[in-house]
């Protein structure tokens, strides 16, 4: 963005506001690389805009930074070690398989996989979701960001293109983790009044229809 730009673009105190509040939540999600980038990008606009507005926008910036809070979330959250978060989002940019040490909640220790990741899920405990090594023609496999205990680069890119479709994958169930038998059609009825409306009010999942019925009851 250059000064004739920033003449023209009406840059709003609210949306450089927004850009720390989105940093700050990556900070917690342990995603500190995307943090650094997205308030990276706040501080070009900044220095992008002409110094009348900068100086105009300036008093209802700070007014917003000291009166909005974050709503954390209730109890306890799962560790994710901030290493390797940032090895797994190195790997998702060049791409190339990395090497986790991995411990699920049925194995006894954690055991070392050779993996190539796809993407990460987010939600109250965060996955990644990868290809692996030694059962590569079978299905995507995830794996809990708190259970990888240390994660490194191979150096090794991926030499077949792989078609994946995070956002379409991510939709598949209900919350970041699913199965397969979740993976069909659900229809739910709630009954007529408060439980009908009250289910309005609600996403259980993305790809959800309402269908109301005449007896005042609803079909999810």
């Amino acid at each position: 963005i250059d000064t004739a730009l920033g003449d023209l673009v009406q840059i709003k105190a609210a949306e450089l506001a927004a850009l720390d509040l989105a940093a700050a939540f990556l900070t917690d999600s342990a995603r500190d690389d995307a943090a650094k980038d997205l308030l990276s990008l706040k501080d070009k606009v900044e220095a992008s805009l002409p110094p009348n507005a900068a100086r105009r926008i300036e008093p209802d910036y700070e007014a917003l930074l000291t009166r909005t809070g974050r709503l954390a979330r209730a109890g306890a959250k799962p560790h994710v070690d901030r290493d390797v978060m940032a090895t797994i989002s190195t790997a998702l940019v060049a791409p190339e398989f990395i090497e986790i040490c991995y411990k699920s909640r049925a194995d006894s220790r954690a055991e070392t996989r050779t993996v190539y990741p796809l993407g990460i899920l987010s939600g109250p405990r965060s996955y990644l979701v990868a290809k692996t090594r030694t059962d590569w023609n079978g299905p995507e496999r995830k794996y809990r960001l708190d259970g990888i205990v240390t994660a490194k680069l191979t150096g090794e890119p991926l030499r077949s293109e792989i078609r994946f479709d995070l956002e379409a994958y991510s939709k598949r169930g209900f919350g970041a983790y699913s199965s397969e038998p979740e993976h069909t059609e659900i229809v739910w009825k709630f009954a007529p009044g408060e439980p009908a409306a009250r289910a309005m009010e609600f996403v259980f999942q993305a790809t959800q229809v309402f269908e109301p019925q005449s007896d005042g009851s609803l079909i999810v």
